[in-house]
């Protein structure tokens, strides 16, 4: 094979084997925001179904103290025995809230608890140094 020729082939096989490796890299990388993405989305879905079943307690709580309202000799018992469920959901949606923040590289600004970017010098709305 005549050497021009080889050597044309020596540096399309060079730019070929570097093109696979940058294209490997690339879709590594966006198999990795990919999942990153999917861990957000799960985390959103936890986050809403926790945040329904804390309305659902609020409106049983709701009708029991109405019905104690009503009839001030009423058993609270039921109200007793929602209170520390409703505790732990809200504990575990902190817990998801916080989940969610890290992954979306959030931080909390230590004046107004506004959600900001981590690269955020300051809180674009009180102007707080963070």
């Amino acid at each position: 094979m005549n050497e021009t020729v080889q050597n044309i082939f020596e540096k399309a096989k060079t730019t070929a084997v570097a093109a696979g490796k940058v294209t490997g890299q690339a879709l590594d990388n966006i198999g990795k925001k990919m999942g990153e993405q999917i861990e957000i989305i799960k985390t959103d879905k936890q986050i809403s179904d926790s945040t329904k079943e804390i309305d659902d307690l609020y409106q049983q709580i709701g009708r029991l103290v109405y019905s104690v309202h009503l009839n001030p000799d009423g058993d609270t018992e039921e109200i007793d025995a929602l209170l520390p469920q409703l505790d732990e959901k809200h504990t575990q949606a902190q817990a998801l809230q916080a989940r969610l923040d890290e992954a979306k590289q959030l931080k909390t600004c230590p004046q107004c608890d506004q959600k900001l970017q981590q690269q955020d010098s300051f809180c674009r709305y009180c102007g707080k140094a963070v």
